[in-house]
């Protein structure tokens, strides 16, 4: 099995959880390689279809990165006096966020993602994200995917 169909299989079980009956095809891969003082600002992705999902495999991940502690699962870093904390992190924001979210009983509307080898994200393409700068030796390499979605005529 290619990585592209391992990546669209994985795509098509997180398509069917949702109760839709698609076709996951990939359309697009390519490779981002980041070195020291790289980021790669806000951003999200398209599809040749009305629908689509976009995926991120870390490859390469340099010890200036993989030595950072992992921010627990929907919490937010404290990002207060340049801790350094989600250096080379993948951000995904799905809303705004703001200091006083927590007293105000607010849900987070971001996720940061530590960067480990072999780690498959897949995600719907309009979700936006972001990667921090890193500041050390050595590579930090990603394969994307792009996938489009073509729903079952009796799901439309």
């Amino acid at each position: 099995m290619t990585l592209a169909q391992v990546i669209t299989q994985v795509g098509k079980q997180f398509v069917d959880t949702l109760g839709v009956t698609a076709e996951v095809l990939p359309n697009d891969m390519w490779t981002i390689h980041s070195y020291a003082g790289d980021y790669n600002p806000m951003h999200d992705h398209g599809a040749n279809t009305f629908v689509g999902l976009s995926s991120i495999v870390y490859l390469k991940v340099p010890d200036a990165i993989s030595e950072k502690e992992d921010i627990e699962s929907g919490s937010t870093p404290k990002l207060i006096h340049s801790s350094g904390a989600c250096d080379g992190f993948t951000q995904f924001i799905w809303g705004t966020h703001g200091v006083s979210d927590l007293s105000l009983l607010r849900a987070p509307t971001q996720q940061f993602i530590k960067p480990e080898v072999g780690k498959l994200m897949v995600f719907p393409n309009w979700l936006l994200h972001s990667v921090q700068p890193f500041f050390g030796e050595g590579e930090r390499r990603t394969l994307s995917c792009n996938m489009d979605i073509i729903v079952a005529a009796s799901d439309n």
